[in-house]
């Protein structure tokens, strides 16, 4: 079952079945790029998902509060691979998401926007997982300097037993 909800219409095309700001509620796999999202790129739905995808790029348009893969708060379970992310002000964010995985990622072409503005941002959840991902090419406003990866605490005050490994980023400016 694909839920979207289509507020207005633009220039961005797929032929996956998958539409930029699609929500998912089950796996999913892409098998084409979904270019110009003027929102977030793919919001995750639920628990358990598993978004794979398979090397194809999800692009934005360049807002700069816009996500290339956004996680609603409490969905548990969620892994993000393989995926492309480029032009957006944020590549992918995670809220109150436990046992959560972010994984062999690309994420490039980011202005991101404000102080703390983040690439990768995990807050408020317990095991997180964030490896073999690449950040490059990465420039900020005069708010301050780009943040790569934040793993932090929130209302819920956990942020626990996370890994962080084998990410290489290059090329910031801020």
């Amino acid at each position: 079952i694909l839920s979207a909800t289509i507020s207005s219409f633009s220039n961005y095309t797929t032929t996956t079945g998958y539409f930029c700001g699609t929500t998912i509620t089950l796996d999913a796999t892409l098998t084409s790029d979904l270019n110009g999202c003027p929102g977030d790129g793919i919001v995750i739905g639920a628990s358990n998902i598993i978004l794979d995808c398979a090397g194809f790029t999800i692009r934005g348009d360049g807002g700069a509060t816009d996500a290339g893969v956004a996680s609603n708060a409490g969905d548990n379970n969620v892994t993000v691979k393989n995926c492309v992310i480029e032009n957006f002000g944020i590549g992918i964010i995670f809220d109150d998401s436990d046992n959560s995985t972010i994984f062999n990622n690309t994420i490039q072409h980011v202005n991101i926007g404000g102080a703390g503005a983040t690439i990768i941002s995990f807050s408020n959840g317990t095991n997180a997982n964030i490896s073999s991902n690449t950040i490059y090419n990465i420039t900020a406003d005069a708010g301050g300097g780009p943040i790569g990866i934040s793993f932090s605490e929130g209302a819920r005050g956990t942020s626990a037993n996370g890994i962080i490994y084998g990410n290489n980023f290059s090329l910031f400016s801020g």
